[in-house]
């Protein structure tokens, strides 16, 4: 009686392992399903993201592009692979534009076809972290993460990671976010482009797919494609710096359109060197002087307190 008492312990205790063994083993495959399907990877040959490059001023430009990754190639023993662009509404012409890979902790390193760039993502951060981008479209320079927090993703319906960081070593440098999966608000390839604003462009992710299906929509655009080089000027477009006449020969004078608690105009050469700095109070104009300036391009950047506003670019003759 007792032996038949022992064998039925035993086996109950057998089933109540093997019952939770194999608990453990569906959670954990529930768990590794769910993040195989997140996408969080941003080197996925099934993804596909839109961004759009325009700026604020004449003669209102506005273009989008399409990006994404297939096809292996090695470089240096490592290997990458291949960017992909189109400026194709349909997406069906694609055109090469470099090389990417991510490694084991999930930094992500894009080439130019030149071979040039380096490091443009790194997620494994906290705040106060600091490292070095390498665009392969323009520079280097080093950034340092603000805030790690999460958004809601739309149409996705999930909470992912978001990163805001800047760049302390520039004295204009505005805030950029990054989202875990997606990438910069300024564009899959274009990491660094709002927190080091140079080019006289600005630069808005637009969409993200996976799989064909979208899974990110910017809120602030209503589209995810938009090409076109003149846009009528209206009270929701107009910009908020102009200046007249362009270029500045002798004497031009800056108005500024908006209304500003504490605004200040910061001009800088391509370098991001400082080069003339004013406050404003808004809706007012603002003569300049050539004296100061040599014959180049400068960008003029507009601010109201610590927000950045907007930027135009300013030629010099």
């Amino acid at each position: 009686m007792l032996f038949s008492q022992s064998c039925s312990a035993e086996v109950q205790t057998k089933n109540i392992v093997m019952k939770k063994a194999v608990f453990i083993f569906v959670l954990a495959g529930l768990f590794f399903s769910a993040n195989a399907q997140d996408g969080l990877q941003i080197v996925d040959p099934g993804k596909m993201w839109s961004y759009m490059e325009y700026t604020n001023f004449p003669p209102w430009y506005k273009k989008t592009y399409y990006h994404k990754f297939m096809g292996d190639t090695v470089i240096d023993q490592l290997t990458y692979v291949k960017v992909w662009q189109s400026e194709d509404e349909n997406y069906q012409s694609w055109t090469p534009n470099g090389y990417i890979r991510s490694d084991e902790n999930g930094d992500v390193y894009c080439l130019s076809n030149n071979f040039y760039g380096g490091l443009i993502y790194r997620f494994d951060v906290q705040v106060g972290d600091t490292f070095t981008i390498y665009n392969p479209s323009s520079w280097q320079f080093q950034v340092e993460v603000l805030s790690v927090d999460s958004v809601f993703v739309s149409p996705l319906g999930q909470y992912r990671k978001r990163i805001v960081l800047t760049a302390p070593e520039v004295g204009w440098a505005t805030e950029e976010s990054w989202i875990e999966g997606i990438g910069s608000m300024a564009g899959i390839l274009n990491s660094g482009f709002q927190a080091v604003p140079l080019t006289g462009s600005w630069y808005d992710m637009l969409c993200e797919w996976q799989d064909g299906t979208k899974v990110f929509s910017n809120p602030d655009w209503p589209y995810c494609f938009m090409t076109t080089v003149s846009t009528p000027e209206t009270p929701e477009n107009k910009q908020g710096i102009t200046i007249f006449p362009m270029p500045l020969v002798s004497n031009s004078v800056i108005g500024i359109n908006k209304q500003l608690k504490n605004g200040r105009i910061i001009i800088v050469d391509v370098f991001g060197k400082t080069i003339k700095e004013i406050a404003v109070s808004g809706r007012e104009s603002i003569p300049i002087q050539k004296g100061g300036f040599k014959p180049g391009v400068y960008i003029v950047l507009l601010y109201d307190g610590v927000r950045f506003v907007e930027r135009v670019k300013l030629t010099v003759q």
